[in-house]
């Protein structure tokens, strides 16, 4: 996987209209390369209630390794399922959506933004 510019990716997220409370982790998805379709940050009134990021179906292999990635806190690795994301596909595209059930929209949101800036954050030779 080769990183991209982070500035090149947050002009991209501007572009898309990203949302704040999801921007992080579109933006993370942008820089290791992942085309993003379109986005939700979430709504206490509109379903589905919880964040989710449409990519392209070519990106499976890249979303497996991003969200397979040990990033929590010990503690929180045992609440959680790796990233806290998982993958739903669909016949035209995939959904990276929350992998807890019944979660609260605050606990999701800030778990994309958390998990968005760690990936943003890894050194660009890490999945050499």
């Amino acid at each position: 996987m080769i990183k991209r510019d982070i500035a090149e990716a947050i002009d991209e997220a501007e572009k898309l209209a990203t949302p704040d409370k999801i921007k992080p982790l579109v933006v993370a998805f942008l820089v290791w390369g992942i085309t993003v379709i379109d986005s939700f940050e979430g709504s206490s009134v509109i379903h589905p209630y919880h964040p989710w990021i449409d990519t392209d179906l070519k990106f499976w292999n890249i979303l497996i390794e991003l969200l397979a990635l040990d990033w929590c806190h010990e503690e929180e690795l045992e609440r959680k399922n790796q990233s806290g994301f998982v993958i739903m596909p669909f016949k035209n595209f995939l959904r990276v959506i929350p992998a807890w059930k019944n979660p609260s929209l605050f606990a999701t949101q800030l778990s994309a933004m958390k998990f968005g800036k760690f990936l943003q954050d890894l050194p660009e030779n890490y999945f050499e």
